[in-house]
């Protein structure tokens, strides 16, 4: 019995260890892949898993996609080549989500949002931004606009900190003097964070027949 859970265990954690450190094999460019600068492509597709695709540009950035379990994730930013490993940095970094505020001078009540002078961010598409968590001035003061609810209290709104959730946030961000009626912040993408892969050094080691997924703790 002590053998047969041995060889479960040891299985299990040898699927889990296939799993964390995918193989992606080395395909073919098409005429049209080749057209647009695409100079390697690199692949792992399963019937069962789903998909995962990288794709490697001439200038140095790349383009990411995975799917599994009916969920689609994407990603692009720079490549570079280290030795024998390709490193990647996302375009969208998770502790350094850039934003624009929009101040108003006026109230709009069609934004449901009362008990704070923000408002539920958004998108460049215009979609909420739903899960976020906007810190006012201190780390203990802080709003959920999308439930219209407030933890602490405040006078002025010097600074603020928004966590969007999927672990994507923004530093801290100076509120410029002066009164206004509502604040909008509105994240500088096109899609939502629960969609998009963040890579910060993500190292995938060169082999014979494509790429290796380094694990964390090989990084």
């Amino acid at each position: 019995m002590k053998l047969i859970f041995i060889c479960f265990t040891l299985f299990s954690f040898l699927g889990i260890l296939r799993t964390s450190a995918q193989e992606l094999r080395k395909v073919s460019l098409i005429n049209a892949e080749k057209e647009a600068h695409e100079i390697a492509k690199y692949e792992f597709v399963n019937k069962y898993d789903g998909y995962e695709v990288l794709c490697l540009f001439k200038n140095n950035t790349y383009t990411y996609r995975i799917a599994m379990t009916g969920q689609t994730e994407f990603s692009n930013g720079i490549w570079e080549k280290e030795d024998s490993e390709i490193v990647l940095n996302s375009a969208i970094k998770k502790e350094d989500v850039p934003v624009e505020l929009k101040f108003f001078n006026s109230f709009d009540s069609s934004k449901r949002v009362y008990k704070t002078k923000v408002q539920i961010p958004i998108n460049l598409n215009g979609q909420l931004l739903s899960d976020s968590k906007v810190f006012i001035n201190d780390d203990s003061t802080y709003a959920f606009p999308f439930f219209d609810t407030l933890v602490g209290s405040y006078d002025k709104i010097k600074k603020i900190k928004v966590e969007f959730g999927d672990g994507f946030k923004t530093d801290w961000i100076s509120i410029p003097a002066g009164d206004f009626k509502q604040l909008l912040i509105v994240a500088q993408i096109d899609f939502l964070f629960s969609s998009y892969v963040a890579f910060r050094n993500k190292r995938f080691r060169i082999w014979e027949r494509g790429l290796i997924a380094k694990l964390e703790w090989q990084n």
